[in-house]
């Protein structure tokens, strides 16, 4: 080995000033023998260790609670449709069926495309990085560990200790060794390329294999900015539609209103029908311990704090002001019962097809009778205003936030320039209080308090719990404190106006990527090589350039450390086991869950949050990618970050989570941060091999220059197929009874959740009718009245059912048909069920099913 890399120095010799500052590479035996460790190395030797035994004792933990609590950690296994295997080994048999679960099954029964998108993505970064470490670690750390700088003067710039030895700021600037770093950022760039590709080809197979050809999604489309002339009816809106695409295709058409104040009052009802249930608990919890009457079965109504701890009693007389401060006892179930037949009388009124028509907004959902005439409309200019009457295609419906859909465009307007400024000033002032937060738990620091001074003194004459102290607490408080960010961006994005909650995902990602780029990235390797070279600049101004370089590759060690402590731990405790939430679950469970409904909605777990997910994990790909070169030892660490990543997404997707929609667009960001992450890496090494004065180094400029052909190459190549299904996989059909299940399918998917009628269990979501068919006439059975509750038997009668269809094909077992709904009469088989939607009737739409 001794020989190849004398060879080597042959080829390439070392270049010297008056002194020798290339390779020595006689020193071979130095590069696992490393005399001169600083803090940085016992720091990350400390986090590691720490790290991994927190991991390690949480899988323990996790082990035993899972076998005693399997309906909150596990409550998939104890479904027979997700055919599950059972455990092999008691408390780790789990961990086997974890990594041998077939990810064709995740895919059709258990989270659809996203959730197997971002297995592909784990898995694809895996294998890219566990490339990059081989190649890595094999070949660009031995040169760097003989490097001159290591022997440089304590105390100047260019000397490097602990783990910088193994970085590109132990080599000499100039030093034509570098060679090898620069062939390794074009062999690392064709690997991302290929990551890249494959993230690419995963997207479109995947896609179109989940959307059955013939589903009504692929058939409708969502249109917005109506022109005036043609909104506000739907009589006009299908004319509209039915001039350009000709009257027999066009099937359906659905315009949206905008009825906030029937939603208000829905969510209202809502909180009075959960109350009335918990009185109804309770008075039957109390006979059966043979209790008549007790107090929880009471309720104060009206009273003011803390006056109304002392009520009068039920059958007192009004007495105006005295009652508003005391309030009055009741009994809870009647009081509340009360309560929703006066909300369900407002209800049925708004609900009425005048008031409703009144409230028609400028946009709809049509459903065309062929795919091809959907995917048409979506791809053609409607109108030659192109603000005008735009189209997108129809989304899922539980990814549909209706409050916005509905909300006229001036507000929407508002509240999107209002909450983008907010965000740039919240990226503008976050400095701030993240300078405190490290500043603040540094030993320098807090030496200066008074309270805390012989505590950092002892800590500093303690050669163990120094390095941890100095290196392990300001990356910990600075990641708990980053941890809240998210959840702010996301908070605030959710009052930005976006009509899909995968859209706010979307701008999750980017904004917080950017957040993390620019104040976790850049702010600290430029804050702290401008900290470490300005007394340098003073003594000698012309070295800038190649001080520079040095100091942003010894940075290295602090990202290594932020990969360990956010990985190992992190998702150990709270993504794998979930203990916060299993805290969160037990204390609801204690003091806030009262009835049966509420402990199972309790034990219901998170969705996947994959705008917070995605970005932390892009953020963890770019620092393994930016330093993959000037310090490849951070790789592996970054590698065994996405390997528990994987293990504990996979976990959670098999055992845990349930689908929410199927959407699959994050992949599109994912893809353009992964390209934009290359990009900034090359660019990066640019800089640095011209700080380090390798002049062949700018050669890496013309790879960049092919990274963005590139990136448009892709856009141009896979954005159609991205958002469009392909016209050859459809399978039309000359069916009429399936057209008219396809219509009632179609108001059932789009129809604007506030016309739902009040009902006691909260299972319904149309308004429908029951049509007996006679030989004379039909003659139209209304439901119950909407200002009455539904009783058992009538749900039992009118039963709301999910319609599986299963195939022996992936596309119609992972199609939308799985997510949608038919209501089954099994008492009338004779009855035809219909749609009474108040948009939808004979009188202004022809093609309207009675």
């Amino acid at each position: 080995m001794t020989n190849i890399y004398a060879n080597f120095s042959q080829n390439f010799p070392s270049t010297s000033q008056g002194e020798k500052i290339g390779i020595d590479w006689n020193d071979w035996g130095s590069i696992f023998n490393n005399t001169n460790p600083d803090t940085s190395t016992q720091g990350l030797s400390a986090s590691t260790w720490i790290s991994a035994a927190a991991a390690l004792l949480a899988l323990f933990f996790f082990c035993l609670a899972r076998d005693r609590w399997l309906k909150f950690f596990s409550p998939k296994s104890l479904d027979d449709r997700f055919e599950i295997p059972k455990d092999p080994i008691r408390f780790i048999g789990w961990i086997w069926v974890t990594i041998k679960y077939p990810e064709k099954k995740l895919f059709l029964r258990n989270v659809g495309l996203d959730g197997v998108m971002y297995l592909r993505f784990l898995k694809y970064s895996m294998l890219l990085l566990a490339s990059i470490s081989i190649l890595g670690n094999v070949i660009l750390t031995p040169i760097n560990s003989l490097g001159p700088n290591k022997n440089a003067p304590v105390g100047s710039v260019n000397h490097v200790s602990g783990l910088d030895i193994y970085s590109l700021a132990n080599i000499a600037d100039g030093d034509k060794v570098m060679w090898a770093h620069l062939f390794s950022v074009f062999i690392f760039s064709l690997l991302t390329y290929h990551l890249i590709y494959r993230l690419f080809d995963a997207y479109i197979r995947l896609d179109q294999a989940q959307n059955k050809p013939e589903g009504i999604r692929q058939k409708s489309v969502l249109v917005t900015n109506l022109p005036e002339e043609v909104s506000y009816s739907s009589k006009k809106m299908l004319n509209y539609f039915s001039r350009m695409f000709g009257k027999k295709a066009v099937h359906q058409v659905l315009p949206i209103p905008h009825l906030e104040e029937l939603s208000k009052l829905q969510n209202e009802r809502n909180d009075y029908v959960k109350e009335y249930k918990r009185s109804i608990y309770r008075i039957d919890r109390d006979k059966k311990r043979g209790i008549e009457v007790s107090s929880s079965q009471f309720h104060v109504e009206s009273g003011i704090y803390p006056f109304k701890y002392f009520p009068y009693p039920s059958n007192s007389p009004e007495n105006g002001f005295k009652m508003k401060l005391f309030g009055r006892k009741v009994e809870s179930a009647e009081f509340w019962k009360e309560k929703i037949q006066t909300i369900n009388e407002k209800m049925g009124e708004l609900q009425d097809k005048k008031i409703v028509r009144g409230k028609y907004t400028n946009k709809g959902f049509v459903c065309f009778d062929s795919i091809g005439t959907s995917l048409c409309c979506q791809q053609t200019l409607i109108s030659n205003n192109p603000f005008v009457s735009r189209v997108y295609k129809a989304p899922h419906p539980h990814d549909i936030c209706w409050k916005y859909l509905s909300a006229p465009s001036w507000e929407l307007r508002v509240r999107k320039w209002g909450i983008w400024a907010l965000i740039v000033l919240l990226f503008v002032f976050w400095f701030i209080p993240v300078f405190f937060v490290t500043a603040w738990t540094r030993l320098e620091t807090l030496s200066k308090v008074e309270a805390f001074s012989g505590l950092v003194s002892w800590i500093e004459k303690d050669s163990v719990a120094k390095p941890i102290v100095e290196s392990f607490l300001p990356t910990l408080a600075y990641t708990i404190f980053m941890s809240v960010l998210p959840y702010l961006i996301q908070y605030m994005l959710s009052f930005a106006g976006f009509w899909l909650y995968s859209t706010t995902e979307r701008h999750l990602v980017r904004s917080y990527w950017y957040f993390l780029f620019f104040i976790s990235f850049l702010g600290y390797v430029f804050a702290s090589s401008a900290i470490g070279i300005t007394r340098e600049i003073v003594e000698s101004p012309g070295s800038f350039t190649g001080k520079l370089g040095t100091l942003i590759a010894k940075q290295a060690a602090y990202f290594a450390n932020y990969v360990v402590l956010q990985g190992w731990a992190g998702y150990a405790i709270f993504w794998l086991a979930r203990f916060d939430e299993w805290i969160l679950y037990l204390i609801k469970r204690r003091f806030f869950c009262v009835t049966s409904e509420e402990r199972k909605e309790a034990e219901e777990p998170m969705a996947f949050n994959y705008g917070i997910l995605y970005t932390r994990q892009l953020f963890v790909l770019l620092i393994a990618i930016v330093y993959s070169t000037m310090a490849p030892y951070v790789v592996p660490f970054a590698l065994s970050y996405f390997g528990i990543s994987w293990f504990a997404a996979k976990y959670n997707m098999v055992y845990v989570v349930k689908p929410r929609y199927q959407g699959g667009k994050m992949t599109l960001i994912v893809i353009n941060r992964v390209s934009f992450t290359l990009l900034i890496y090359q660019l990066a090494m640019v800089g640095i091999f011209s700080l380090k004065s390798f002049p062949p180094g700018l050669s890496v400029i013309g790879l960049a220059i092919g990274t963005i052909f590139y990136i448009i190459y892709n856009q141009k190549r896979y954005r159609h197929p991205f958002f469009h299904y392909p016209l050859d996989q459809t399978h039309e059909k000359e069916d009429s009874m399936a057209q008219k299940r396809e219509a009632q399918k179609f108001t059932q998917l789009f129809h604007h959740p506030g016309l739902t009628p009040p009902d006691e269990n909260h299972e319904f979501t149309t308004r429908i009718a029951r049509t007996r068919l006679t030989r004379s006439k039909r003659k139209t059975v209304r439901s119950p009245d909407v200002s009455d509750l539904i009783t058992e038997k009538e749900m039992e009668r009118i039963e709301l059912s999910p319609k599986l269809e299963r195939s022996n094909s992936w596309a119609s077992e992972c199609s939308i048909a799985t997510e949608d709904f038919y209501y089954n009469s099994p008492s009338d088989s004779e009855d035809e069920v219909t749609i009474l939607n108040g948009p939808l009737d004979e009188e202004e739409n022809p093609q309207n099913l009675v």
